[in-house]
Order: C-alpha cells, then structure tokens, then sequence
C-alpha cells in the first residue's frame, strides 16, 4: 500500500474513470493512513469473514465513515510460492535457472458489482512475483 497508488486510484474516481473505489482486508490504521494522503476514504471495504480480523473497531470506523462493508471468501493464501514457482519456471528461457524459487509480492483484486443488488458480476486479480533471493 503506497501514497502514490491511492493518490493515483483517486485520480482515476474524479476522473470518473472507475466509479467506485473499494479495498479488502484494511484495519483501521491503514483506512487512517489513506484519508491522510488523499483526504478520502475506499467507498466500501471487503473482509473475509472467516478470519477472525474482522473488530468491532474495524465495525465501528466503517460505519462512522459510511465506508460500506462487504463479504468474500477468498483464501488467505492466494498461490503458494511453490506454485508460482513451477509455473514462471515452465516458461523461462533455456538460458536462464529453471529452478529459481518466486514469491509473490503484490495482489490486487478487483472486481464488478451490480449496485443495488450486491451482486457480483465479474472478479480478477493481478499478481506480481518476483525472485527469492537465496
């Protein structure tokens, strides 16, 4: 989570160019450090329901703010390393270590809602890996 990755999302929503932007898996001092760099909060936050993160602090903020509060079931352990791994080694150049160990070390999930209906319409993710260094 970084200053300008928020600052450019929230360019994208007054530019009208996404509607709304939401979050998963924020505490309340991450929401905090967000509204202090762009002086706005994620419209809604999606929390996994079977962790037991979810504080009536987390509650409490989210309803003071009007942040609206959503359900997934992701798991918390999206790939394994060891996954990532056989999978980016498949495809590696002949020239170049087939049996480097990956990590991932970024995940954003996105996703569409029908508004009204909390219906999801459509989900994704985008990964970034990059070597372990031994």
């Amino acid at each position: 989570m970084t200053k300008e990755m928020w600052e450019f999302l929230f360019s994208l929503k007054a530019k009208n160019v996404i509607e709304q932007l939401g979050a998963c898996e924020l505490t309340v001092e991450d929401l905090e450090q967000i509204y202090s760099w762009t002086g706005q909060f994620p419209s809604f936050v999606q929390v996994t329901l079977h962790i037991e993160g979810l504080s009536c602090p987390l509650l409490s903020f989210l309803k003071e703010h009007n942040i609206k509060i959503m359900s997934n079931h992701d798991a918390t352990c999206f790939i394994p390393d060891e996954v990532i791994s056989s999978i980016i080694n498949k495809f590696m150049p002949e020239d170049l270590p087939t049996d480097q160990l990956w990590t991932m070390s970024a995940l954003v999930r996105y996703s569409t809602h029908i508004d009204c209906q909390s219906v999801l319409s459509s989900k994704g993710y985008i990964v970034y890996v990059e070597p372990v260094s031994l």
